[in-house]
C-alpha cells in the first residue's frame, strides 16, 4: 500500500513526478487499461490509457501549430467531461498554463479571467455559445 510517507520519500529523492510524466508513465506501462469512462446520450463508452495519452499529445501539437509558447497561458471552459482533462495534459505537455474556468460563471467574468490571465488562447467545449456570450479580445478559440 502506497502511504504518504512513501510519496514524499519520492519527491525528495527524484523530485516527484508531474502530470503529464504521470499519464505518460501510465500509457507506457498499461496502455489498455481504461483511464476514462463518459455516457453520451445514454451509452458508455471507455477511454484508454495509451489513447488518453495520444489525444493530449494532439491537443499539445494543436497549440503549438496556433502558437502557444512555453508558460503561455491557456484557458479551458468547459463542463466535467474526459476533454476537459485531456486539454489540460495538452497544455501541460508544452509546458504552457492551464486556467480552468467554470462553464456557470457568467461572460462577464469569463471576458474578465480572461484577461486577468492573459490566456492567449480559450478552449471551449462549445465554441458557437462561446462567440455570442464573450468578447474575447482577439483570442483564438479552439
Amino acid at each position: 500500500m502506497l502511504t504518504m510517507e512513501n510519496i514524499f520519500s519520492e519527491i525528495s529523492e527524484n523530485g516527484g513526478s508531474t502530470p503529464c510524466r504521470k499519464v505518460n508513465e501510465i500509457a507506457s506501462r498499461f496502455p489498455e487499461k481504461v483511464a476514462f469512462r463518459d455516457k453520451r446520450f445514454g451509452i458508455w463508452s471507455e477511454i484508454s490509457y495509451q489513447s488518453f495519452w495520444e489525444q493530449a499529445q494532439w491537443v499539445g501539437c494543436a497549440l503549438n501549430y496556433f502558437g502557444v509558447d512555453r508558460f503561455d497561458k491557456a484557458a479551458v471552459h468547459s463542463e466535467n467531461r474526459p476533454e476537459w482533462i485531456i486539454a489540460d495534459i495538452g497544455i501541460q505537455s508544452i509546458r504552457a498554463i492551464t486556467v480552468g474556468l467554470y462553464p456557470t460563471n457568467p461572460p462577464s467574468e469569463v471576458k474578465y479571467l480572461l484577461g486577468h490571465s492573459e490566456s492567449c488562447l480559450l478552449y471551449t467545449s462549445d465554441a458557437a455559445d462561446e462567440e455570442d456570450s464573450v468578447d474575447l479580445g482577439g483570442r483564438r478559440i479552439i
